[in-house]
């Protein structure tokens, strides 16, 4: 079994302050899908910015920020591992 794209995400929250303004953000904001019964919702979705490629301990990945009104910033670092991979190695 052969897995297609795979990545490695690691994910980080941070707290930041009581409320952030995402009116006032150039950035589009992410639309959500609908939400299914027992989801968490919110009300107004998150902003979403790529900060590019960046390389922590010779591993190069693709970091995203997304903020939340409620003052809660979450980091993701996506590590993409080539086209195929065996499922054993991965």
């Amino acid at each position: 079994m052969n897995l297609i794209s795979p990545h490695i995400a690691l994910y980080r929250l941070y707290d930041l302050a009581d409320e952030i303004a995402l009116s006032r953000l150039a950035t589009p904001r992410l639309r959500l899908s609908r939400p299914r019964l027992g989801a968490v919702r919110f009300q107004n979705p998150p902003a979403q910015v790529e900060l590019g490629v960046r390389s922590v301990e010779g591993v190069s990945g693709l970091l995203t920020a997304r903020l939340y009104e409620f003052g809660v910033a979450s980091l993701s670092f996506r590590v993409h591992l080539g086209e195929r991979l065996p499922w054993e190695p991965f």
